[in-house]
This record gives structure tokens, C-alpha cells and sequence, in this order.
């Protein structure tokens, strides 16, 4: 292409966004976002796992006005700026609460478009960088991601704006992303780990004299004073710091396991290696379907052409981020945990990825602006698609909800199955809101246990602890003794005489198939005689 032509064409690329101001893109594309997750939008469907755990946290916060006790997680950031919101709240439906819990890690993750926005202009035109927002506010699993009201659309919206403050000219930049990195560790422990590429790209920046370290140790300490506070009621509440505890106990737990099983040292290497394996194959998995294309193109491009850039502090401030970032998910994959978000983090540079991807494709074609707006339009048409492929079951959830506050109402105590996260959600239907959530009545109650138990000394233990019913749907992990028992008895409940089912949820109708059975204790006596 000649020097003409370049120019002529990139005319054309400024003319897709300079005709309108780009706040008005940017507002247009967060509206959208916005409408896309409105519409997914879960409704009577309780927030369960570990967005049900913010909640109470929050609901506990918002009534006591204080810290709560009585909780076991590092990640409290969230839910007491979460518990704010609930402080204002005038409802009695615990649902509404939870809608507001929703709403706000929606909106957070809309509005991170604006600090992808600048961050994409430290790196492109601001053209450009609208096409990088489009392409985050539009991702399917960040969409879906935000309906859970979990941690990740705040730690997101903080991790970018780290990134953007780190590669600012200033110092006074710099002192606002390690203020920014205290709080991200608040939402996410594993935050605390963005110190080590934003010291490395500090002194890379601005060298290493003596009044360069001095303005290093301010901002440390700008970072210690920002965190000390949570650290402080994290310690007096929950009994550890949630940040240097939790790593430590990280590191322990194979440790643990290698010395219980009596493992030798070939037991690490399995585990690296299947460890590794499980990172690279969901980290292809996310990029389906919106990076999948970006994101290898530019990294071959950048390494054939651009290599040299390598030396760029940009450049390195990603490469130093994701290398860093990646340990929480390879931790998290050492211990077979089968979850995807742990690398969402990664998405603000994908986005960037995609972008370079985008500039040198549309740099080669005569009518870029068509080449974007198609772009556009398949980038949604795919969103959506993948979201009713792969989003949230409202008809599932919502059946599994209602069917929680039957069991609630006929049993006193279950064993734990595949959606009993709505029991819980259940406790709360049941009382008047807002409430403590010590003062919850929790019944029905779960009776728990781990894989090495047998379903003979579950039972055993059961009559114990206040097992009064089975409940089944066929559906349980088949690596346990129990696992394997619950579903036998799902399929073939005729062997199982001391069961006597009271309930089948397929007699009213429901897609959502479960059974429960009311133990007989004299009876299983009378045959183990």
C-alpha cells in the first residue's frame, strides 16, 4: 500500500468516530451493555455460592452498622460497599435486595468502559480505543459475569484503572495505582500481587536514584494506609488478615495433602503438569468466541513485526500483569477447581490484543468503516448466542428455587445435592427482611460430608446429626461412595425399603427432576441385623 493510500485510509477509520463526539460512542456502547445484561436480567431467582455469601455479609454489615463476625473469607471488599446500598434499602423481600446486589455489579461492570477507554488511548488513537470498550462491554462472559453479583466486575473495574494510573507520566499517577492496588486486594486477595509489575514498572519509569526509591516508599505507604484499616477489622471479625494468611495457607495446602497421602516428590510434578495442562486449555477456552481470532493473530504479528517493542514500558507493564495475574488461576487449577473466571482478569488486555489486530487489518482494506460496523454487528449477534447457549437457565434456576422452599417445608434435615445452594435462599423466603443472618432459621438443615465417607457411615452419622430425608436428582459426583449411592437411588429407589418417598417432582410438571425420601431409621436397623 502506498504512502498515499495509507493516509487516505486512515482518514477514512477517523471519519467512523470523529463525526461523533466520543462520549457519545462511549455512552452509546455502555447502553447497549447495558440493555444486553437488563435483558438477561435473572428475575425471582435468589443469588447463590459465593454471591450468597456477600450478601449476608452485606445484609449483617447494613444492620449492624459495624463489621460482622462470623465469616470465613478473604474477599470482604465487595460486600461492604455493597452493605452501603442496603443501609438505604426500604423492603421486606430479601429478593429485592438481592435484585440491588445484581444491579450494581452490572452497572460496575458496564461502566468499566471507561477506564478501558483510557486505557486503550495509552496505546491507541481514541478511535481505536472505543473499538477495544465495544469489544469488553460486549464479551459474553463478562456479561453473564456481571448477573452474578460476585467480586469480579469491581476487581476488573480496578485491576484497569491500576493499569491506567501505573503507565501515567506523573508521579502523582503512580501514587494513585498503588492506592488503587490496596483496593483491589481488598475485592480480591490476590489483588495484593499487582505490586510486584507496578514496583518493577516504577523503576523501570523513573530510575533508581535516591529520590525516586523516597517517592517508591510514599507510595508503598500509601498502599499500607489504604489497607490497614481492613486489615485491621479483617483480623479483629475473622481472626487473620485475609491477605498474607491466605496466601501462606495457599501454599500449604499440597503440602498437607502430599503428607497425608504419603506422596513422593513425583506427586508435585503431576500435579504442575496437570496443572498447566487444565491453565492453556481454559485460557483457549475464554478466548471463544470474540478473542479467539484477535488475540493469537496480534501475538504472531507483534513477534514477527514489532518484537522490538518489547523494550517499551507499555509493553512490558502487560507482559509483567499477566504473567503475575496468572498465578491465582494456576493455584486455583492445582486444586482441580474447574471455574473459568479466574482469568477474566485478563480480558482488558485481550481487548487491547484484539484491538492491534483490528489496526492492521483495517489499515489493509479499502472501506474500513463497513469492515468495523460488520465487525460490530457479529461481535453482538455472537454475544447473544453464546449467552442463550451458555448463560444462566432462568427456567432451571427458578424451578430450582421453588422446589428449595418445598423441601424446606417437609424436612428437617437433607443431605447436600447438586442445587442446594437455593436451601439457603429458602431460610430467607421463610423470615421477615431484613434480618441477621444468625437469627435465619435454618431449616431444612445440611448434613455434610466429604468424598472418603461411605454412604453407610453417612447414614450411620446421619441419624446423629438430624438426617430426617434423602434428597436426589440423580445428579451427584460419581467419584464418591456416596455420590454413587444418592444416584442409585434416584434410578432405582425399590431397592432402598427403610426410603419412602414422599415427594417426585415430576409428578407437578417440573423440567427439573428431584425425589425425596424420608428415612426410616427402624427400619434400616431391622436389616442391618
Amino acid at each position: 500500500m502506498s504512502e498515499k493510500n495509507k493516509i487516505v485510509t486512515y482518514q477514512k477509520i477517523r471519519m467512523l468516530f470523529n463525526t461523533t463526539n466520543p462520549i457519545i460512542v462511549l455512552s452509546l456502547i455502555c447502553a447497549i451493555g447495558l440493555l444486553i445484561r437488563v435483558y438477561y436480567f435473572p428475575h425471582n431467582i435468589p443469588i447463590t455460592l459465593d454471591g450468597s455469601v456477600y450478601f449476608w455479609y452485606a445484609i449483617d454489615m447494613s444492620l449492624l452498622g459495624d463489621f460482622p463476625h462470623g465469616f470465613d473469607f478473604p474477599n470482604n471488599g465487595w460486600p461492604s460497599f455493597l452493605s452501603l446500598f442496603f443501609a438505604v434499602m426500604k423492603s421486606e423481600n430479601f429478593l429485592d435486595f438481592m435484585y440491588m446486589q445484581r444491579l450494581l455489579t452490572m452497572t460496575i461492570s458496564t461502566l468499566t468502559a471507561i477506564p478501558i477507554y483510557l486505557l486503550g488511548t495509552r496505546f491507541f488513537e481514541k478511535h481505536y480505543a472505543l473499538i477495544g470498550v465495544g469489544i469488553f462491554v460486549l464479551e459474553p462472559r463478562i456479561i453473564i459475569n456481571s448477573l452474578l453479583g460476585i467480586t469480579e466486575p469491581s476487581f476488573i473495574f480496578i485491576v484497569v484503572l491500576v493499569l491506567f494510573f501505573i503507565l501515567g507520566k506523573s508521579i502523582k499517577s503512580t501514587y494513585i495505582a498503588f492506592g488503587l492496588t490496596a483496593l483491589a486486594a481488598l475485592t480480591r486477595y490476590e489483588g495484593l500481587l499487582l505490586c510486584i509489575p507496578i514496583s518493577i514498572v516504577y523503576f523501570l519509569r523513573f530510575g533508581r536514584k535516591k529520590r525516586d526509591v523516597i517517592r517508591y516508599f510514599i507510595a508503598l505507604a500509601i498502599f499500607v494506609l489504604i489497607l490497614s484499616p481492613m486489615v485491621y477489622e479483617r483480623i479483629r471479625t475473622m481472626g487473620d488478615d485475609g491477605l498474607v494468611s491466605h496466601v501462606t495457607h495457599a501454599a500449604k495446602i499440597h503440602q498437607i495433602i502430599a503428607e497425608r497421602e504419603n506422596l513422593s516428590t513425583s506427586y508435585y510434578g503431576e500435579v504442575f503438569q496437570t496443572t498447566i495442562i487444565s491453565f492453556i486449555l481454559y485460557l483457549g477456552w475464554i478466548m471463544i468466541p470474540i478473542f479467539a481470532f484477535f488475540v493469537p493473530l496480534a501475538c504472531i504479528v507483534f513477534v514477527r513485526n514489532e518484537f522490538h517493542k518489547i523494550k517499551d514500558s507499555r509493553v512490558i507493564t502487560l507482559i509483567l500483569f499477566v504473567v503475575t495475574m496468572s498465578l491465582p488461576a494456576i493455584y486455583a487449577y492445582s486444586r482441580d477447581i474447574q471455574e473459568t473466571r479466574y482469568l477474566y482478569v485478563f480480558f482488558p488486555v485481550f481487548c487491547l490484543l484484539s484491538v492491534f489486530t483490528i489496526k492492521k487489518v483495517s489499515n489493509k482494506l479499502i472501506r474500513p468503516r463497513f469492515f468495523i460496523i460488520m465487525l460490530f454487528i457479529g461481535i453482538i449477534i455472537t454475544s447473544l448466542i453464546f449467552i442463550d447457549a451458555k448463560g444462566i437457565d432462568t427456567k432451571h434456576q427458578s424451578e430450582a428455587f421453588v422446589l428449595a422452599i418445598k423441601i424446606s417445608k417437609v424436612t428437617k434435615g437433607i443431605n447436600p445435592y447438586s442445587e442446594d445452594g437455593y436451601i439457603k435462599a429458602s431460610w430467607a423466603y421463610n423470615e421477615k427482611f431484613p434480618t441477621l443472618s444468625s437469627s435465619i432459621t435454618r431449616v431444612p438443615s445440611l448434613i455434610l460430608y466429604n468424598d472418603t465417607t461411605t454412604y453407610n457411615e453417612y447414614l450411620k452419622e446421619g441419624k446423629k446429626n438430624g438426617l430426617t430425608h434423602i434428597v436426589t436428582d440423580g445428579l451427584f459426583n460419581p467419584r464418591s461412595d456416596i455420590g454413587n449411592s444418592l444416584n442409585d437411588i434416584f434410578v432405582h429407589e425399590s431397592n432402598y425399603p427403610y426410603l419412602k418417598k414422599i415427594y417426585d417432582s415430576s409428578q407437578e410438571d417440573y423440567s427439573y427432576h428431584i425425589k425425596i425420601f424420608e428415612v426410616s431409621y427402624d427400619i434400616l436397623e431391622t436389616m442391618n441385623k
